[in-house]
């Protein structure tokens, strides 16, 4: 990696865009900011995992850091199958590096070892890190359904409106009939004495004067 330039991330990725038309598409998508701030971006990760060669788990945590930055490029469309075009493009990159210092073959086949593994990684801390964040959305909405079933329906109706609402269309009928025995019983009874008061009214008048 001493023989690596400045525009190393930025080489993986042209290299990359030959393998995939799709990966082409993620990138055109992306803002220029976002596009140099994700090419520097690798090649610090690369230069990272050349200087740990000997710590597994720095590497691996260099790793699961890189994938997990990549989950936020969803909306743009990245897929995770792009880690692949990506390591290809990685390995025949920094083969490239070496400029025949060592058999090409040689070459080729410890960065392809190297890639491998690393990459293998990435995918876990993409994956682990997609996971934890639907897990927090899911622990939202449901958090949010208890909300709403504890305090009433989500239109703001309190629980008990909308379980008055909720009757059978059997005891709708029954508690009509019942209002509407009620109201004919009260008036009934509101008729027969108004009619008993004429009545009796009726007959003081038309009845002769009582002679003392």
């Amino acid at each position: 990696m001493d023989n690596s330039k400045d525009d190393l991330g930025e080489r993986i990725f042209r290299r990359a865009l030959e393998r995939r038309d799709d990966f082409k598409q993620f990138i055109d998508k992306l803002t220029k900011k976002q596009r140099y701030e994700n090419s520097s971006y690798l090649k610090q990760f690369l230069l990272g995992v050349v200087d740990n060669l000997t710590d597994i788990d720095e590497i691996n945590r260099l790793a699961e850091d890189f994938g997990c930055n990549h989950v936020q490029f969803r909306a743009n469309g990245f897929k995770p199958d792009f880690f692949a075009c990506t390591a290809d493009a990685v390995t025949t990159e920094c083969t490239f590096l070496d400029q025949a210092a060592h058999p090409t073959s040689e070459t080729a086949a410890a960065w392809s070892l190297l890639t491998s593994h690393v990459f293998s990684a990435v995918r876990d801390g993409y994956y682990a890190e997609l996971r934890r964040q639907r897990k927090s959305s899911n622990a939202f909405r449901a958090r949010v359904s208890v909300d709403v079933v504890s305090t009433g329906t989500d239109d703001g109706t309190s629980l008990s409106s909308a379980t008055r609402r909720s009757n059978s269309p059997q005891e709708e009928i029954a508690e009509n009939y019942e209002h509407h025995q009620s109201t004919s019983t009260h008036h009934h009874h509101h008729s027969s004495s108004t009619n008993d008061s004429c009545v009796e009214s009726s007959g003081n008048f038309l009845a002769p004067p009582t002679v003392y």
